[in-house]
């Protein structure tokens, strides 16, 4: 996982929206979801939900 990764999926755990992160980060909303799609797929996960909760228990939420 990337710092960037782990930053978007911090703030989704959080409960901005995808275009707030980008907004936020400067970078456009497509980018966001190309992170997200990238960390799903290196977590072995479907949906935001189960992201969130394989993270958090790892401990990379914090």
């Amino acid at each position: 996982m990337s710092k960037k990764e782990l930053q978007i999926i911090r703030m989704t755990a959080r409960g901005f929206t995808y275009a707030a992160i980008g907004r936020q980060l400067h970078i456009s909303e497509q980018t966001v979801k190309t992170y997200i799609r990238r960390s799903y797929i290196k977590l072995g996960v479907h949906t935001r939900s189960e992201c969130v909760a394989l993270c958090s228990s790892q401990g990379w939420l914090i």
